[in-house]
């Protein structure tokens, strides 16, 4: 006879998984062009992106590594609130730069090298994020 608990148990579990693998799906090249054509956060917002909440923020990038868009370098980000930055995607094994960061009022904020690169909006759509310019618009560059 069939448990009614482990049949809804399963059933969470499937649903679970298939949420994380979706979250967690680099975005397609169709996709990545259509988030870099994007040229402000308002726009991003109006296309369906987002802009994320600080917890969601340190989510995704405490303890992870990020490659942006077009694959020529790598962010990795400690959960002790540093970051490594390799270019060419850290395929040749160099860290090239090191900062710190730190969310702050829904803010990714952040200092490269030494310097402070001030507190920045991150949305995100399609799987990918881009950050908010120092003046305005967006930097031309996204990362997943």
């Amino acid at each position: 006879m069939a448990r009614p608990w482990a049949s809804r148990s399963l059933l969470a579990l499937l649903v679970l998984l298939a949420v994380g693998c979706a979250a967690t799906r680099p975005p397609q090249r169709n996709e990545i062009e259509s988030v870099m054509k994007v040229s402000s956060g308002r726009a991003m917002v109006v296309a369906g992106g987002r802009r994320l909440p600080g917890p969601e923020i340190t989510e995704r990038l405490s303890g992870n590594t990020l490659q942006d868009v077009y694959k020529t370098y790598t962010w990795r980000f400690l959960p002790d609130g540093t970051f490594a930055w390799g270019g060419n995607g850290g395929a040749d094994g160099n860290w090239y730069s090191t900062g710190t960061w730190r969310v702050e009022d829904d803010s990714f904020c952040w200092t490269l090298d030494g310097f402070d690169m001030g507190c920045r909006a991150l949305f995100e759509w399609k799987g990918a994020l881009r950050m908010s310019g120092k003046d305005s618009g967006l930097e031309k560059w996204g990362f997943y």
